[in-house]
């Protein structure tokens, strides 16, 4: 037979045991008046089935520590992983008259045991659970601590070896055409050989660029040189840089403006950064043959600027960790990429007094990341934005 109090404030939860219903009874009570949730059972076997690794604490008069249903708490202790030491309360009565040793010691030598003599005051019981609680929380502090430093190592090992990947790439094209042209020094093979080399040490230098901007972020030193400008050009410039990838993987990509200036204040080279990051993104998810639209209009006091494809959509979980460093999402098949560009563009973003946030509806449903930035004043020096949509070339 068993009694259970739904808990308080805590998941932590009292496994309680006395062999005889009048014991049970009082430690019952006693629990009761202590605030804390707890399961208190007056039968070994009862006891036995409740006990799990995420016990919370132990709670045995000493007869029921010296009885059968000291096997299976000692089986439950002796499988603790190495975070966890399971506080175990024991009420003695004449029986244990010793320190915790006393206690048998397939017990003792897993449980963290503290030993209250009979009768129980309730102010001790009191004190030593609540001791007892908090030491078992830290205990499970400690557990997510691992795990997500676990995490944290998979992580860093998956990002190492996509780096490598994504060197290896570049640094093996560049190294084939350099064969060719030690055999042919000249001639039109050599011309695409030195566009094909031109090209890869390109992608190197942004992909190292990118790091050490992450490495500036994370110990702020990663400054902005602001300035009155126009976003809308800054936009069309973006859009004429990332036409190239567009027309390799056989995408179209559109340019939709208001009417008008979009002044703001901010850094141009980072803002272009911010942009080129989610065009290649959408690039990247989307299949062939599909539109991916870059959209600006006013909102209010500031600019909202999207980015629309017609990719592979995000999960909720991936929405939720999208910006996190070196995080790719599953549905995204293992595709190239180190998992940074996107914390970098939200960050920047942010540094301009802005907000970068991602929706989507769902897997194949396609995805919008949606750039928030704050307009300044007209400023005379602006040039003129022209009104309407653009379009980009060959496409």
């Amino acid at each position: 037979m068993n009694s259970e109090c739904p808990p308080p404030e805590t998941d932590i939860r009292i496994l309680g045991l006395c062999p005889t219903r009048a014991d049970a009874r009082v430690m019952r009570r006693l629990l009761d008046s202590a605030g804390v949730a707890f399961e208190v059972f007056d039968d070994a076997d009862g006891f036995c089935a409740a006990l799990a690794p995420e016990t919370g604490v132990l709670l045995m008069s000493e007869e029921a520590v010296l009885g059968p249903a000291a096997a299976c708490a000692q089986e439950l202790l002796a499988a603790q992983e190495d975070w966890s030491s399971i506080p175990l309360i024991v009420l003695t009565g004449g029986m244990l008259t010793g320190p915790p040793a006393d206690v048998p010691r397939g017990l003792e030598a897993h449980a963290r045991v503290i030993l209250v003599e009979r009768p129980v005051r309730q102010a001790v019981l009191d004190t030593v659970v609540r001791m007892a609680v908090a030491d078992r929380l830290q205990q499970f502090r400690v557990r997510d601590l691992l795990a997500e430093r676990a995490e944290a190592i998979t992580r860093r090992d998956d990002f190492l070896a996509m780096l490598g990947h994504e060197l290896r790439n570049p640094l093996g094209a560049a190294s084939l055409c350099a064969e060719v042209m030690a055999q042919a020094p000249s001639g039109q093979q050599a011309e695409e050989c030195t566009q094909i080399i031109q090209t890869q040490i390109q992608d190197m230098k942004r992909l190292l660029d990118d790091l050490l901007d992450i490495s500036r972020l994370t110990r702020d030193r990663l400054a902005l040189r602001r300035e009155p400008m126009e976003l809308g050009r800054i936009l069309r410039e973006v859009v004429m840089q990332m036409s190239h990838a567009f027309d390799e993987c056989h995408q179209r990509l559109h340019l939709h403006l208001p009417g008008g200036e979009l002044p703001i204040h901010g850094d141009a080279t980072r803002l272009r950064q911010v942009f080129g990051n989610l065009l290649s993104n959408a690039c990247r998810y989307a299949p062939p043959d599909t539109e991916v639209i870059l959209a600006a209009e006013r909102e209010g006091t500031g600019v909202l600027v999207r980015v629309r494809d017609q990719g592979d959509g995000m999960t909720r979980e991936t929405l939720d960790r999208l910006f996190e460093p070196f995080w790719q999402a599953t549905e995204s098949g293992g595709r190239d990429g180190l998992g940074i560009g996107l914390t970098l563009a939200r960050r920047l973003v942010e540094m301009h007094e802005g907000r970068l946030e991602a929706r989507s509806e769902g897997l194949g449903l396609g995805s919008e990341l949606r750039v928030s930035l704050p307009l300044s004043e007209p400023s005379r020096t602006l040039a003129s934005a022209s009104e309407g949509s653009a379009r980009v070339p060959g496409n």
